[in-house]
């Protein structure tokens, strides 16, 4: 049984990666396809974001109007106290 050389082992891996290890560093088909989701996801995060303040500030201007208006379950026209 004869064991290999390791430094003509170190060689035959350290020559290609001289030549192209730049490519190992490129992002792949999949994390190129991730980062897109990455991107959608931080859109739709900030559209969901916009869309919650806008429902707060309808929200506060109906509890506002219900404050000046009194119970909402009357009938407008007429008025608060029979006389």
């Amino acid at each position: 049984m004869r064991i290999s050389n390791p430094a003509h082992s170190v060689l035959q891996w350290q020559k290609p990666l001289f030549e192209n290890g730049e490519k190992a560093f490129e992002p792949t088909g999949n994390q190129q396809r991730k980062t897109s989701y990455e991107q959608k996801i931080d859109k739709l995060e900030s559209k969901l974001v916009q869309k919650n303040e806008v429902l707060a500030e309808l929200l506060e201007e109906h509890v506002k109007l219900k404050k000046i208006l009194g119970n909402s379950k009357r009938t407008m026209g007429f008025p608060r106290h029979p006389r």
